[in-house]
């Protein structure tokens, strides 16, 4: 008898191996309740490598859309989820969205670990068991975020992107995706990658300059500053405050065409 239970596990370890799974766990704490209207964080494997999903309160995804995080060098998703507190930051851009954080390159050796975007959103839907909401598609990313996000931008649903002090090498292919459609939209923040960066705004001359990211001591964005189609920010914030600090990811993403949802808390100051 113990023998042919010994069988049997092996025999369902050996087909588990044998295929890509996709592996959910909502964090302790957390209810999947009405369709995901209290707020949920989950963990998938997909490829070997971790994605985490995060639905905010009120989540209502016939409405929604989605946020792809991607972050820099030094560190993975699960790393960047915990010390950023990425979570507490898309809950407090009260936008409307199921947010997506895949893991990335640690250092410019390491390969990107998503190269195909639509790969990595099958591989969510699979892990969530539920289609994926429709609407707007925002990419954002944190330096050596560039590496993963230039492969993205000849997905068709990319129409907004935010990079974080990550314009690093040739920014040819952002200027190519920004051209290619008057409906993009592309919000440069810098910090480092100041000459790359003026490079590529000296390609339109529809860009628009601002000094720094509104928080409780600089006034809010514009009218004309909220729809530009290329939004040149020079940051208060060092480099690593741009994603430690709380101030900057919810900010910016009030202004990505994202529906509002209800605000839980006030979100400035970060305690």
């Amino acid at each position: 008898m113990r023998r042919a239970w010994v069988l049997v596990m092996l025999g369902l370890s050996a087909c588990a191996g044998s295929a890509e799974h996709t592996i959910g766990t909502p964090d302790p704490g957390t209810n999947e309740v009405a369709a995901g209207r209290r707020a949920e964080t989950r963990r998938f494997r997909a490829r070997g490598k971790t994605i985490m999903v995060f639905s905010p309160t009120g989540y209502e995804p016939d409405r929604a859309g989605m946020v792809i995080y991607v972050h820099g060098y030094y560190t993975d998703v699960a790393g960047a989820w915990r010390e950023h507190r990425l979570d507490r930051q898309f809950a407090d851009s009260a936008r409307n969205a199921l947010f997506i954080a895949p893991d990335a390159p640690r250092g410019p050796a390491e390969p990107v670990a998503f190269p195909d975007l639509e790969a990595l959103l099958k591989s969510v839907e699979r892990g969530l068991k539920r289609p994926l909401p429709q609407g707007p598609i925002v990419v954002v990313g944190h330096s050596g975020a560039y590496r993963t996000i230039r492969g993205w931008l000849d997905h068709p649903r990319v129409m907004r992107i935010v990079l974080l002090d990550a314009c690093y090498e040739d920014p040819e292919g952002f200027a190519r995706w920004l051209a290619a459609d008057e409906s993009r939209r592309l919000i440069l923040v810098t910090v480092h990658t100041l000459s790359l960066s003026e490079a590529l705004l000296s390609r339109f001359p529809f860009a628009l300059r601002r000094e720094g990211i509104p928080d409780r001591y600089y006034p809010p964005f514009s009218q004309e500053e909220q729809s530009a189609r290329l939004l040149y920010i020079l940051s208060q914030f060092d480099h690593q405050g741009l994603v430690e600090e709380g101030a900057v990811i919810p900010t910016l993403l009030e202004i990505c065409d994202l529906a509002e949802l209800p605000r839980e808390r006030s979100r400035l100051p970060w305690e």
